[in-house]
């Protein structure tokens, strides 16, 4: 006990620095920490994808209709989608796209899980 209230008290800025900026999540049931009590990562990133469909103004599949938004992705248009994450990785892919809305619109399509991976297939986008 007198070790560990000595280790409490040398890094006692560090602790709570820690505690101050990780804490739960702000979505009901999710159990990721996030930063400053805000959404975590994976909500983010839904919340900017999300932001995006209605900025192209689809929040459906463009080839079959399907709307479940749990199912639905960003597609490029042209291929290069995978190139693009590697290089500036998704968030700032998604930031370039909401400041720039008509080449979003030009570049970016929503389609559901099932056309998705039939388009790649059918061009032969492998990750490759």
């Amino acid at each position: 006990v007198y070790y560990l209230n000595i280790y409490i008290n040398l890094n006692k800025p560090y602790i709570y620095t820690w505690y101050i900026y990780y804490m739960d999540c702000v979505v009901e049931g999710c159990i990721r920490k996030s930063v400053s009590g805000k959404l975590c990562l994976n909500h983010y990133q839904k919340n900017l994808r999300f932001r995006i469909m209605d900025m192209i103004g689809e929040r459906k599949c463009v080839r079959c209709g399907f709307d479940d938004i749990r199912a639905l992705q960003l597609d490029h248009i042209n291929g290069g989608g995978c190139k693009e994450h590697r290089s500036k990785g998704p968030i700032s892919a998604y930031y370039f796209y909401l400041r720039n809305e008509s080449i979003a619109k030009q570049e970016i399509q929503t389609l559901c899980a099932n056309c998705n991976w039939i388009k790649k297939n059918e061009k032969k986008e492998n990750r490759r």
